[in-house]
């Protein structure tokens, strides 16, 4: 009655595998016109493949309004994009199995 009763807790390991995600695109190059922006709107597609979970893609923080990318890896590099580099993140989620994985697109308007 003093004492309590012995306990136990299991612990899990999970040594994830690595995510063999590949992408077909890894950079686009555009050049800008005399005014320093795109004169026109360009489209491209991301195509991923071998990926372990769910891939998503997203743009970086400076592509604003200029390039849109959808879920399915479509991207739209739109008329007027000044001229920079610019990055589309594609990620697959991972599982419980396999790691979570990153690649970057670098487009770049020149």
């Amino acid at each position: 009655g003093t004492h309590n009763s012995a306990g136990s807790n299991v612990a899990k390991l999970v040594i994830k595998k690595a995510n063999t995600l590949t992408v077909s695109v890894t950079s686009k190059k555009y050049k800008a016109a005399a005014s320093g922006k795109l004169s026109g709107t360009k489209t491209f597609s991301i195509g991923a493949k071998n990926a372990k979970g769910t891939v998503t893609y997203s743009g970086s923080s400076n592509c604003k309004k200029y390039i849109t990318v959808s879920s399915k890896g479509k991207v739209t590099v739109k008329k007027g994009t000044p001229k920079g580099t610019y990055k589309i993140a594609v990620k697959a989620k991972g599982t419980s199995t396999y790691k979570s994985k990153t690649i970057k697109v670098v487009i770049k308007v020149y």
